[in-house]
């Protein structure tokens, strides 16, 4: 198996950790009764994770396929595959993503919080009555 299939594989079994907390997070919606009749809810929570894992598959092969062109990288990945693994690496890598995710969270929870003035009724009601804090959604 080349070193790019291993870091593609590697990419879609990280993606799908994130995926596989939807599970664990409560139905962000009421869900009607008839609905509930049919399908329990831990089945509409599995059925909930298909989309989000078909899109990670496609970003997965749209990354693998540009790579070469655009010069795209794992470094960490591909240093752990290739069996050159630099322990400086990880350490500025994890600086760089932890600065851009706290950045991006930031920017989205902020974002989320100045447009509830601009929604409708109904859906800040429907957020009102989940157990889940919007910045925490937001956050994960």
């Amino acid at each position: 198996m080349t070193t790019q299939l291993k870091t593609s594989l590697a990419l879609f079994i990280l993606g799908l950790t994130g995926i596989i907390s939807l599970v664990f997070s409560p139905l962000p919606i009421k869900i009607p009764d008839e609905v509930l009749a049919k399908y329990s809810p831990s089945t509409l929570s599995l059925l909930m994770m298909v989309q989000p894992a078909v899109l990670l598959f496609i970003a997965v092969m749209i990354g693998k396929s540009l790579t070469p062109r655009v010069n795209l990288s794992a470094p960490l990945l591909k240093g752990l595959f290739d069996g050159e693994f630099k322990r400086g690496l990880f350490k500025e890598q994890l600086k760089i993503g932890s600065l851009l995710g706290f950045s991006m969270g930031s920017l989205l929870a902020i974002t989320a919080y100045l447009s509830t003035s601009f929604l409708p009724d109904e859906l800040t009601s429907l957020n009102a009555s989940t157990d889940v804090s919007p910045i925490a959604s937001t956050l994960i």
